[in-house]
């Protein structure tokens, strides 16, 4: 039986996607090898961490949303921590008990000067969607930011979120990669074919309210390969990459590379026996069309 391998823990979208400039892209492979192609895709990796508020705690925490939607605190705002801007503010009252706290992964779809476009799985993010829970998403070089859901699909298990590139420097921004999609039109994936997921640390409430998150994101990979390239999950109910590879707590939503460093699926759901399923590019770029 599959599970989701996510783990508890205590300007418009159109204007963007119509700039010609969509990030840097990380860096593919002429030959393959897992461990090189890792470390070229740890700057598109991203955890996402939710809070969900069940009894009213957030009410009287004394935070207030700004012009820009993003969660502020005078205290908060005045520290000064290196690089951080003002909307890199989370409200410190996650830290209470009472808010339900959740994380998975992500990547880094693409990004300019002023949006960075995520894709994840749905299931890390329906809370912020269904129950208006606060949202957070940790980028490798430690930045910490607010994001808003650009576009769902709970059938496909996909979703894409959107966030401000002012949460980070322009230095910080060009820390950034994205993810390079294979050609799935013109590429047939294998059976055998080596491939590998990306895992990070667990962020904890107290590491987030403090921004303590730098050399938290990206700590080592998992490799396996591909047992079929696309199978019918009845658990899940779709077509699905299916790979044997071991995935830990946190890992869904998070990037499945090929040995070149292409990315070939997300990261949906595991098994104890080290089995992996993963949403297909194909179902990925139909829920990104909802955006355009």
């Amino acid at each position: 039986m599959f599970v989701a391998i996510v783990a508890l823990q205590f300007n418009t979208v159109k204007e963007f996607l119509g700039i010609a400039d969509h990030g840097t892209s990380m860096t593919i492979l002429e030959e393959p090898d897992c461990g090189i192609a890792y470390e070229n895709a740890k700057q598109t990796m991203v955890q996402i961490h939710i809070y969900t508020d069940i009894a009213g705690v957030l009410d009287d925490s004394g935070i207030s949303d700004d012009k820009n939607g993003t969660t502020t605190q005078e205290s908060v705002n005045d520290q000064e921590s290196d690089g951080m801007s003002d909307n890199q503010v989370v409200n410190p009252a996650i830290t209470n008990p009472e808010i339900y706290g959740s994380f998975g992964s992500g990547s880094i779809w693409e990004y300019n000067e002023d949006s960075i476009l995520v894709v994840t799985n749905y299931h890390v993010i329906s809370p912020v969607v269904t129950k208006n829970a606060l949202g957070y998403a940790v980028f490798y070089n430690g930045v910490i930011s607010e994001f808003t859901v650009a576009a769902f699909d709970d059938d496909a298990d996909c979703a894409f979120l959107l966030i401000d590139s002012s949460c980070m420097t322009s230095d910080q921004l060009k820390d950034l990669r994205c993810v390079v999609p294979y050609d799935y039109e013109n590429t047939t994936l294998t059976v055998e074919e080596p491939m590998f997921v990306v895992h990070s640390q667990e962020i904890s409430r107290e590491d987030m309210v403090s921004y303590i998150t730098l050399n938290m994101i990206a700590d080592t990979s998992y490799v396996g390969y591909i047992m079929d390239p696309s199978v019918y999950v009845s658990a899940l109910l779709q077509d699905m990459l299916y790979c044997k590879c071991s995935a830990d707590a946190g890992m869904s939503g998070g990037p499945t590379f090929d040995a070149y460093g292409h990315y070939i699926g997300m990261l949906t759901g595991a098994t104890d026996s080290g089995e992996t399923v993963s949403v297909l590019l194909s179902d990925i770029e139909t829920v990104y069309e909802q955006i355009k």
